[in-house]
Parts: structure tokens; C-alpha cells; sequence
């Protein structure tokens, strides 16, 4: 009786030491990076601002190359978005619509996988 859970203690050891091992290889092993554009938009009256049409595309690259970088997103219920992009460098332009306001771009250069937060404020047409 004694042998046998013996056995099966050790049987247990055995399998959680098997799964502890494959938990941590599948933690260390690399993932894709990324860099990350997030940012949130604000009405001129410091509003949080949803649906708010966001475009993202490469600048530094020709012409013809832009259409297949080109990126599109809204803004959420909190006027927060964001762009997964492939690391840099690179060079990227943002343009920001809504309907009565002013368009406004930015652009911004992403050296690696990094973040890059930014604010916008649209202000109204007129």
C-alpha cells in the first residue's frame, strides 16, 4: 500500500513537472513585435469623441506601396484607437475626420517595436 503511493506521488510530481515545463516554454518563446500607435480623441470642448474616422498610411515609401500600408479604424465609445503596425523605422501620416469638424493630421516616425501615444483635439468647422 505504502509502495503505491509512493509511486503515485511521484507519478503526480512527475506529470505536473511535464506540464509546469511545457507552460514555461510556450511563456518564453519569442512573439511577433510590433510597434503600437494608441492614442484618443477630444472634441474642442475636451469631450471624449467616438466615431471619429481614422486613417493611417506610410509616407516613406513610393507611391504605389502606400495604398497596401494604409490602415483604417474609428474611435471608440471613449474616443480611444489604436494601430498595430509592423516596427520601424518608418515614417506614418494620421489623418482624422468627423463630420462639422476640421480635419487634422499627424505624422510620426516609429524607430522599432515601439508605443507611440498621441492626443487629438478636433475642433469644429467654421
Amino acid at each position: 500500500m505504502r509502495l503505491a503511493l509512493i509511486e503515485g506521488t511521484i507519478l503526480s510530481v512527475g506529470i505536473l513537472l511535464l506540464v509546469s515545463g511545457e507552460t514555461v516554454q510556450a511563456v518564453t518563446q519569442e512573439t511577433e513585435s510590433y510597434a503600437l500607435v494608441k492614442g484618443t480623441v477630444f472634441t474642442f470642448f475636451g469631450r471624449s469623441f467616438p466615431g471619429v474616422e481614422i486613417e493611417i498610411e506610410r509616407v516613406d515609401v513610393e507611391e504605389k506601396d502606400r495604398k497596401k500600408t494604409r490602415r483604417e479604424a474609428r474611435s471608440d465609445a471613449i474616443g480611444e484607437f489604436a494601430f498595430r503596425l509592423p516596427p520601424g523605422p518608418a515614417k506614418w501620416k494620421l489623418t482624422f475626420r468627423a463630420k462639422n469638424f476640421t480635419e487634422d493630421k499627424r505624422e510620426i516616425e516609429i524607430f522599432e517595436d515601439e508605443r507611440v501615444d498621441i492626443t487629438v483635439l478636433l475642433k469644429p468647422e467654421g
